[in-house]
């Protein structure tokens, strides 16, 4: 009898022990009011390597300020009002640099729900349009290209517009830090849990989405201060990857022959790593960095690109 109260009391301490886990929830819902307005330093980096040569490292940062301009029972209207960044990092001769001041500032309307998921742009087809400007400005000055080496430049350069021609191109490329900044909303996180789910990204070049492996964690939760940090990791299906690859290859006209040989053989190595720091009341950021890096090996030689995106919160006095 004593052994089996000792066994018992055991198993009734282990139970109670795995019931201590933390089961406060952190809702990521958007509690903003009209006239709400937050201004944001975002910082983007593009950084190349070549058989482990460094061959580019930019970055380029600007203010971008987040306005609500309209809020019902069911829905947000924000105005993001930001400097377009678009080929900032070319070297582009002096009078292409005036023509592209016009187009300096933008400003993107867009809706979300009751919660802060993120709908959809209202007015992507004047940003498709004034996209559509300055690749034509771009492709007009490719004054260092010349003969098959300038042709190739057009065509690729052709295709990219296609490609940011869409509603759907133009919020997963262009208006990355917006997707990325509502990334969080309309869940409940717990701490020391872990969320993990396959997710799909859209292939612009047309071909099936990529599948991608996610998984979220809480990292950090500051329940008096309502401020968490989330973090993100996720890792691109490797023939999915390759897929988009070939698909983009396609539409630049490259050698489909020899394409195909290089990538038949090539390691694929995609993932991401991302950080979300919020004020989860009332749905602010703090902070979030984003990082994606891209390596290839194959026929002898190897190349690496890693892009980062990091959104800070401007405080004012």
């Amino acid at each position: 009898m004593k052994k089996a109260f000792v066994l018992f009391m055991i198993l009734l301490a282990a139970i109670q022990s795995f019931a201590q886990s933390d089961s406060t929830g952190i809702p990521f819902v958007a509690y903003w009011s009209l006239g709400d307005t937050y201004d944001f330093k975002v910082t983007k980096v593009k950084q190349q390597w070549r058989e482990d040569k460094m061959v580019k490292n930019d970055s380029s940062s600007y203010i971008a300020n987040f306005e609500v301009i309209d809020s019902t029972a069911s829905s947000y209207k924000i105005k993001w009002t930001y400097r377009n960044e678009l080929f900032s990092n070319y070297n582009f001769s002096e009078e292409l640099k005036r023509k592209l001041s016009n187009y300096g500032q933008t400003e993107i309307i867009y809706n979300t729900d009751e919660l802060g998921i993120f709908i959809g742009v209202e007015n992507w087809e004047e940003i498709a349009q004034l996209t559509s400007e300055i690749f034509d400005l771009v492709m007009e000055d490719v004054y260092e290209f010349e003969g098959k080496q300038k042709e190739e430049f057009i065509t690729a350069m052709q295709q990219f517009k296609r490609s940011f021609q869409s509603k759907e191109g133009i919020e997963s490329v262009i208006l990355k830090e917006l997707r990325t900044m509502h990334f969080p909303f309309g869940v409940e996180y717990y701490r020391n849990d872990t969320i993990r789910y396959q997710d799909e990204l859209a292939n612009l070049f047309g071909g099936d989405p990529i599948r991608g492996e996610v998984e979220i964690t809480v990292e950090e939760v500051d329940i008096e201060n309502e401020y968490c940090v989330l973090l993100q990791e996720m890792a691109l299906n490797e023939e999915d990857s390759r897929s988009m690859l070939i698909d983009m290859f396609n539409m630049m006209n490259i050698n489909k022959e020899e394409m195909e040989k290089v990538m038949k053989s090539a390691k694929i190595e995609i993932t991401d790593y991302n950080k979300y720091a919020f004020f989860y009341y009332p749905g602010v950021p703090d902070f979030i960095e984003t990082k994606r890096s891209s390596k290839i090996e194959g026929d002898g030689s190897k190349a690496k690109s890693v892009d980062k995106i990091r959104i800070e919160l401007v405080f004012t006095e």
